[in-house]
């Protein structure tokens, strides 16, 4: 469906007809390589509506992204002006210096989709993740005047899912297994964050990691359970004899910087191969800041 503004009223003695040439692309001016005849216009006063609607992509449209990344998803509206004399009028059309706009919206947002507005038709493209998405045109008469307000058409809801993730395969198949290996790196973000790396060697897959205040499993306070699967850099998939298999840690500290800092962490890696589960590199350490 279609959205039509309320009426812009503005005064315009002595304007017969113009000839523009000049383009609106999301707001601002700029030359274009045409000419398009204006209405003609007969009265010194005269109302300006705003029409707009979506074409692409359809309602409930579902796009797919390639794994880890964003899909790029067409767009296209119809987005054009009309007076009281129910003329048409082209949106290069600038009559006595009036301005108009038509973006599309992403969740409420003009700032991630791109595009052009010409001949009455948007044009642009967005790039999104995975998830759900609301997508639609404001248009403005006159944006940042005198008793200007922005117009919204209908929304269309577009699904974007993630391609299935590559296989993957150790980097030396059929090699030994393990033993556990890993780092930990360090606190950082003001005392918030706690990472590192950990892996089975030559196993295609993440590990579980378990932490322990004030001493390793059996004697310290625990474990936390977390999993291995945050993507690092390539020295760590060759030390881990993987490839394309994510094997970084993270842990937010906040919940425990006030229940127990100064509290030393031990870091432990899961064996996934039935090998023994062992303490990774510094583990102990570090210990969670105080607030």
């Amino acid at each position: 469906m279609q959205k039509l503004s309320s009426s812009y009223r503005f005064a315009n003695r002595g304007v017969r007809s113009a000839v523009c040439s000049t383009l609106l692309a999301f707001g601002s001016l700029l030359a274009a390589p045409h000419a398009v005849a204006c209405p003609q216009i007969y009265t010194t006063y005269y109302n300006i509506n705003f029409l707009s609607q979506m074409i692409t992509p359809g309602n409930g449209s579902t796009y797919s992204a390639p794994y880890g990344g964003k899909a790029t998803i067409p767009l296209k509206g119809s987005a054009r002006l009309v007076t009281n004399f129910d003329h048409l009028m082209s949106p290069e059309c600038v009559i006595s210096g009036l301005r108009a706009e038509a973006k599309f919206l992403v969740d409420g947002s003009t700032s991630s989709a791109t595009g052009e507005w010409r001949d009455g038709v948007v044009n642009g493209s967005v790039q999104l993740r995975p998830g759900r998405y609301s997508i639609g045109i404001r248009g403005a008469v006159n944006p940042g005047g005198f008793g200007y307000q922005y117009v919204y058409s209908d929304t269309v809801t577009v699904n974007v899912t993630e391609e299935t993730p590559p296989p993957v395969r150790p980097r030396n198949p059929g090699g030994p297994v393990g033993p556990v290996t890993g780092w930990v790196d360090g606190i950082f973000n003001g005392g918030n964050t706690f990472s590192g790396w950990a892996c089975d060697k030559n196993v295609a897959r993440s590990i579980d990691v378990h932490f322990y205040l004030d001493g390793p499993a059996g004697s310290g306070i625990g474990p936390l359970i977390v999993t291995a699967n945050v993507a690092r850099e390539e020295a760590v998939a060759a030390t881990c004899s993987t490839v394309g298999v994510a094997h970084g840690w993270s842990v937010d500290l906040t919940p425990y910087r006030t229940q127990y800092p100064g509290r030393r962490i031990f870091v432990h890696g899961i064996s996934a191969s039935g090998g023994p589960n062992l303490e990774i590199g510094q583990s102990g350490s570090f210990a969670i800041p105080g607030l």
